[in-house]
């Protein structure tokens, strides 16, 4: 639910699905936490990690309501190609604390059906925060 980043006191949905037939699913999950940069050309199995890399940061980048639409054009280029080449959908992490979790993104609604749902109100939000200068205070 973190995942929508609501605003406390809003309410959120949340749904439990259930595939109705087998999905191919691009992995884009590998190397999340890797923010790879390199000063001389790669090989080139480093170098498609690193790209790997780079299109779950894409995907899993967060971006607001406010802010322009043309941010996602990057990922809409990248998630058509992949559904022109036979995938179902998208996994990718997530960018929002959850170490563990991952989104998965289909291209067809179709393919999932809505289980069981329910509604939830935020009561809270909890911030971890780390300096990452040398600035005394």
């Amino acid at each position: 639910m973190s995942e929508v980043r609501p605003w406390i006191g809003s309410l959120v949905s949340l749904a439990l699905f259930k595939i109705v037939r087998p999905l191919k699913i691009i992995d884009c999950t590998r190397g999340h936490s890797k923010r790879p940069l390199f000063l001389s050309e790669p090989a080139a199995e480093r170098r498609e990690a690193a790209v790997w890399a780079h299109i779950d940061r894409a995907f899993s980048e967060p971006t607001t309501r406010m802010e322009d639409r043309a941010d996602y054009a990057p990922t809409q280029v990248l998630a058509e190609m992949f559904r022109e080449n036979g995938y179902d959908g998208v996994a990718y992490k997530s960018s929002f604390g959850i170490d563990d979790g991952y989104n998965v993104a289909l291209f067809d609604l179709n393919a999932a059906e809505c289980v069981n749902r329910t509604l939830y109100s935020v009561k809270r939000a909890k911030f971890e925060f780390k300096q990452e200068d040398d600035t005394q205070w």
